[in-house]
């Protein structure tokens, strides 16, 4: 019975259809040029209950392409969350005034990018890192599945 209740759930799992998807008109190896933009954005997981405050809000901030980036704080203040934002496995929600705030790719919203391109190109390395069974070798390619010897080495 616990097999068949977990087999249901794994199904469940496999089934759902996502509420992110790619929107029509997206754009397929778009190349980071100038910046990403976070622009008046407010943050709250789906799960949250509605009585729960904002993660974030109205937050406004600038990465510059080409130069490295740390994002700093205590434990639960949506440092991953904001990665998980640019990389779209989350969406921002409606401000307290009722305007929704963006996430720009050099001026382009980020729904106009295809979001397998987006997450292929988005490195990250979370606070609590898992280790991967396999070799070296094989935990590179999962960080640039294309990456050549020299650039392993």
């Amino acid at each position: 019975m616990a097999a068949k209740q977990v087999g249901g759930e794994i199904f469940a799992v496999i089934d759902r259809i996502p509420t992110i998807r790619d929107t029509d008109g997206a754009l397929s190896h778009y190349t980071l040029e100038s910046k990403i933009e976070f622009t008046n954005v407010s943050f709250k997981y789906p799960t949250a209950p509605k009585e729960m405050r904002n993660l974030f809000d109205s937050v406004s901030f600038k990465i510059k392409a080409g130069e490295s980036t740390a994002i700093v704080g205590p434990s639960g203040f949506g440092k991953s969350t904001i990665v998980q934002m640019i990389e779209r496995f989350y969406q921002p929600v409606k401000n307290a005034d009722g305007s929704m705030g963006t996430i720009t790719f050099d001026g382009l919203n980020i729904q106009k990018i295809f979001l397998k391109d987006l997450r292929e190109s988005i490195g990250y390395v979370p606070q609590e890192p898992t280790l991967i069974i396999g070799t070296i070798r094989e935990n590179l390619l999962f960080g640039n599945k294309d990456a050549t010897d020299e650039e392993l080495v």
